[in-house]
């Protein structure tokens, strides 16, 4: 998926949004936007699934960081990984 297709889904998939127009997908970009990264993961979190997310957001930085850093890696993570691993809790994507 790319950024788009990923904020578009977040969107609607995680957010509960209609279908999103053209303009508002320009303006709603949680995969570059920390801040609504951020309003994402606070949706997760009313939904009762912030556990979940927290290990699958964990699991997809392992793949890409030493395990010892991963405490780390998490608070850092990019908008981008936060919206893949919140997709992934929905049930979008692998």
């Amino acid at each position: 998926m790319d950024n788009e297709e990923i904020n578009e889904a977040v969107a609607v998939t995680v957010m509960g949004y209609p279908k999103p127009s053209d303009k508002i997908v320009e303006l709603y970009s949680p995969s570059t936007n920390i801040a609504q990264a951020f309003e994402m993961e606070e949706k997760i979190k009313a939904d009762g699934n912030e556990l979940r997310y927290s290990r699958l957001l964990i699991m997809g930085l392992s793949e890409i960081a030493p395990i010892e850093n991963i405490i780390w890696e998490a608070a850092h993570a990019s908008p981008l990984a936060r919206c893949q691993a919140a997709l992934k809790v929905y049930g979008v994507g692998g």
